[in-house]
């Protein structure tokens, strides 16, 4: 049978390996009947809302994983997993941020499957501009410096072009 965490935000499945990295394990949770006020207890310091964890939901399905016990487990000295911290709805995960594919210097678009070679930024849309994130810095050349460069790069492909016009002419002649 599946075992989940029922504590807080905690993503602990046993369908996934990833989530049980550092040998996590499982501790099913005090039964009502049996032990109501320790399984009180736990309901609190899970701190998940209580239509989704409640007495009624409580059965031989709802686990607590070790990382959320002091020791790793319960012990005499610490039975109960620790208070879970509530999280304010402004720091809760927000969906993936739009984002774009910025064109290199000769005005060609890169597919995303070349990751090397595309430069995609987070796009605010609150904010027109934002700033580059760290590590990702764009040194923009003054225009003045843009237009020197344009006309040198426009001035060499015309020289590249007689060149090979006169190639060309050689060729035929």
């Amino acid at each position: 049978m599946v075992k989940r965490c029922a504590y807080g935000i905690c993503k602990s499945d046993s369908r996934y390996p990833k989530s049980l990295a550092g040998g996590v394990v499982f501790f099913p949770f005090p039964k009502p009947k049996t032990q109501q006020e320790r399984c009180l207890r736990w309901i609190k310091q899970c701190g998940r809302p209580h239509s989704q964890l409640n007495v009624t939901k409580i059965n031989k399905h709802t686990y607590v994983c070790s990382k959320h016990f002091v020791n790793g487990q319960p012990t005499p000295e610490y039975p109960n997993p620790v208070l879970a911290v509530q999280v304010p709805n402004q720091t809760r995960e927000q969906p993936p941020q739009k984002r774009l594919s910025v064109q290199d210097a000769s005005g060609s678009t890169s597919s995303t499957d070349d990751a090397e070679e595309t430069q995609q930024y987070i796009v605010d849309s609150e904010s027109p501009e934002q700033p580059p994130l760290p590590g990702c810095q764009l040194e923009r050349e003054p225009e003045e410096e843009q237009s020197t460069e344009k006309k040198k790069l426009e001035e060499e492909n015309n020289n590249m072009k007689l060149k090979l016009s006169l190639k060309e002419t050689e060729i035929e002649g």
